[in-house]
This record gives C-alpha cells, structure tokens and sequence, in this order.
C-alpha cells in the first residue's frame, strides 16, 4: 500500500529532536512522522546522530475482514531501520 522514509536527527538522550520525510502518501508521512516521534532510541554515540528509518505499510488479505466493529493491525520491527504494519481489508457493502 506504500512506504515511507523517514531521516531523524536523535538528541543527547535518545528522543527525536529532527524528523524529515522523504516520500510517500502525505497521510502516511504524517502518520509516520508523528509515530516516530514518540520513540526514544538507545543513546547515540555522538549527536547530532542521523538516522534513516522505512515504514512499510500495506493489507493482509489472509486476515478476515474489517466489517466495521473487526479492526486487526500487526505491526512488525526489523531493527535497527524497519517498521511493516499491515492491516485487514475493510468489507465495504455496496
């Protein structure tokens, strides 16, 4: 469904003190930009510390279906730079 880059600059303490996006949906940048914002990372070696971090996005069709009342969001890390969250169909009755 999309992908999202993301460059962080980390501060002294591990916090988000920058983030850039770098393509992608604009709801999926917000989405992302503002998600990583709440991580801390392991304190850096040296700041400013610059890190560049995929967010992957897309549906699990083997799910069953969203009618509505039935959301399921799996989120997956393939750290140190990777976030996957797929989520299930919504049922749209015509």
């Amino acid at each position: 469904m999309g992908r999202v880059k993301l460059t962080l600059e980390l501060a002294v303490d591990g916090t988000v003190a920058k983030v850039e996006t770098v393509g992608g949906n604009p709801l999926l940048q917000k989405a992302a930009a503002e998600n990583i914002k709440l991580w801390t990372f392991e304190v850096p070696p040296f700041v400013p510390f610059t890190q560049v971090i995929t967010y992957d996005y897309g549906f699990d069709q083997s799910l069953p279906g969203d009618d509505g009342t039935n959301p399921i969001v799996k989120v997956s890390f393939d750290l140190p730079d990777r976030v996957t969250i797929v989520a299930n169909v919504r049922l749209v009755e015509p």
